[in-house]
Parts: C-alpha cells; sequence; structure tokens
C-alpha cells in the first residue's frame, strides 16, 4: 500500500503542529481509508528526540482522529542520525539547524508508492483532496508533478538573529508575484493599447 511520509521534529515550536493537526484533519476527511489503502509515518529528524518524544506526540495527535482509528497505522518514528539522513536524502529534504536547537525546514509531505518509488510532494497546508490525489497517484506507482503550494518554513523569527533570512524569504515571496505581476501585464494589457500597432491591426483586420 502507498504511504505518506510527514518530515517533522516532534518538539518543533511553529509548523511541524500545524503540519501534524493538518495531517489528521485530511486523514478524517478523506475516503480512502488508513490501514485498507495506505499508512503514514511521521519522521523526526531531529536525532536527539527520542522513541518517547515520539509516543508522547503520537498520543497528542491521536486525539484529534476519529473514534476506532487504527493507530498501529500511523508510526510517529525517531532513529539514529545516520539512518534519518539517508532517508531524507532518498526523499530530497533539507533543513538547517539554528542555534537555539529549532530548525529551518519546509512544510512538506511525500507520498511513497508500494515499491518504495518516490511519487509526489505536497507542499503547505495538506488540503483533504490534495493528500488524496497523491495518494492515488502513489497507489499506481507513477511520479507526477507536485502539487505545490505556498512553499512554507519554519524558523524561530529573531529581529536581531534571524533578520537577514526573514529578508531572504520575504523578497523571494515578494519577487514570486512581482513576476506574476509583470506577466499578466505584458501577456493581457499590454497587448490591448490603442496606440500599439500589432494591437490595432488584430483588431481590425
Amino acid at each position: 500500500k502507498p504511504t505518506i511520509l510527514l518530515p517533522i521534529y516532534f518538539y518543533c515550536p511553529n509548523s511541524c503542529p500545524t503540519n501534524l493537526a493538518n495531517l489528521a484533519m485530511a486523514i478524517n476527511r478523506m475516503k480512502m481509508e488508513i490501514g485498507d489503502d495506505y499508512r503514514a509515518i511521521a519522521l523526526s529528524f531531529n536525532h536527539l528526540e527520542t522513541p518517547e518524544n515520539a509516543r508522547t506526540a503520537k498520543n497528542n495527535y491521536l486525539k484529534l482522529l476519529y473514534e476506532g482509528f487504527p493507530e498501529e497505522q500511523w508510526s510517529f518514528l525517531t532513529g539514529s542520525q545516520e539512518n534519518v539522513a539517508a532517508v531524507l536524502d532518498a526523499i530530497g529534504f533539507s533543513f538547517q539547524p539554528l542555534d537555539d536547537g529549532t530548525f529551518i525546514h519546509a512544510s512538506t509531505l511525500v507520498t511513497v508508492a508500494p515499491d518504495g518509488k518516490l511519487i509526489k510532494y505536497v507542499y503547505g497546508s495538506f488540503i483533504p483532496g490534495d493528500v488524496e490525489l497523491a495518494l492515488a497517484e502513489a497507489a499506481q506507482g507513477v511520479p507526477a508533478r507536485s502539487i505545490k503550494r505556498l512553499l512554507n518554513y519554519c524558523f524561530n523569527y529573531d529581529p536581531d538573529t534571524n533578520k537577514g533570512l526573514f529578508e531572504v524569504v520575504k523578497f523571494g515571496v515578494i519577487a514570486l508575484f512581482a513576476g506574476i505581476a509583470v506577466f499578466i501585464f505584458f501577456r493581457f494589457i499590454w497587448r490591448k493599447k490603442p496606440d500599439d500597432p500589432d494591437s490595432l491591426s488584430s483588431q481590425h483586420g
């Protein structure tokens, strides 16, 4: 059966709790049944976290799931630095540790085919329809284009230590939307200006 793999760390103060809660809500709402149709894994990339940390986190998020949920079908895992790194390298996931013990990382889950083939990334908020589509494609074993919603990053913002990083992320988002605006202007507006010969000839020719 296909697998959802969610890289997080359990004592994350920012987006990881939201990611886990969003996945729980998606599991509740999807037509596909966990256990029958797929399984899920939440993997901590912080090698300092323990199996006890994982059990505590799992118990918290099981409270969000429907009555009778087969809890063995959603695993919360930790591992050695080497083993976790091997998994993350295989799926192309990276993170950046900060001095305060937190991490910068993307909010993403990955769907994996039954034969272990990487199929799709789902970024940002995990909308049930997006996750279910990614699982359906994983069941078929055919890699597809990732569902790219606004890429979220998880980090503590401190005005002194993280200002530069925050500005880089902010600039990237601004540049993205500026590029879209420029494209729309030249593609749809500039071509329709009355003093544009090409536009006039297309209107009267």
